[in-house]
């Protein structure tokens, strides 16, 4: 897989130990000759990293759960009494 900019460039080849080396290696022979922006710009609604569908649909599931809870707690709230001074 290439690097996507410079700054990620820079990132891995100061921390070794994420890819490491043989990975590093990988990585530069993907990336070599290609011309890389300084900065990828993050798309709007949040981060760049791709999520497996599993953890989509975990994700998804627990925000039916949220919407129906928010849901039952509005129907079983009562209404403010009215007062009168």
């Amino acid at each position: 897989m290439p690097f996507k900019s410079k700054a990620q460039q820079g990132y891995l080849h100061a921390h070794p130990e994420i890819l490491g080396k043989a990975g590093l290696k990988e990585w530069d022979a993907a990336s070599k000759g290609k011309k890389l922006p300084k900065k990828v710009k993050v798309k709007k609604g949040g981060n760049t990293t791709l999520k497996p569908d599993s953890m989509k649909a975990e994700a998804c599931d627990d925000r039916q759960d949220n919407i129906q809870a928010k849901k039952d707690f509005l129907r079983k709230r009562q209404p403010a009494k009215m007062v009168r001074f």
